[in-house]
């Protein structure tokens, strides 16, 4: 991380909202296979930074997953108001 400050801002700002299909697979292979070890428990053995970037990216793919299942359900209420 040469800019940990634009590092930051990017976290910050990021749209769980929109994330491409082909990412979302990718990242779920890893978050679903015990032997990777990709809890932020198992990533407090390397680092207490890499522990809450791996519960951050684990909790924005949790967010995904649930704003896909809820966001046709606001916009048929927003079209039936």
């Amino acid at each position: 991380m040469q800019n940990p400050e634009k590092f930051l801002e990017r976290v910050m700002t990021f749209d769980g909202t929109d994330i491409d299909q082909g990412i979302l697979d990718n990242v779920n292979k890893i978050i679903e296979d015990p032997s990777k070890k990709y809890t932020e428990k198992d990533m407090l053995s390397q680092s207490f930074a890499a522990s809450k970037l791996c519960a951050w990216s684990v909790n924005i793919v949790t967010f995904n997953k649930i704003y896909k299942k809820v966001r046709p359900l606001q916009e048929a209420k927003d079209k039936a108001t």
